[in-house]
């Protein structure tokens, strides 16, 4: 989890970008998980799932 912080900050500073993330399809296909959030390294949040049935 935090090797992919890393490589988010580092891709965040690369492109100039505000953030940087990971979309990553959970094992069901029925949501992805939100990793990687540049500067959340210490974040003691479990990440974020969102939820695919029903969207575009």
């Amino acid at each position: 989890m935090e090797s992919l912080d890393v490589v988010a900050r580092m891709l965040r500073g690369r492109l100039n970008a505000a953030a940087a993330t990971f979309l990553i399809v959970d094992f069901t296909g029925s949501s992805v998980v939100r990793l990687g959030a540049a500067d959340d390294v210490e974040s003691s949040e479990p990440p974020e799932r969102v939820a695919l049935p029903g969207t575009v």
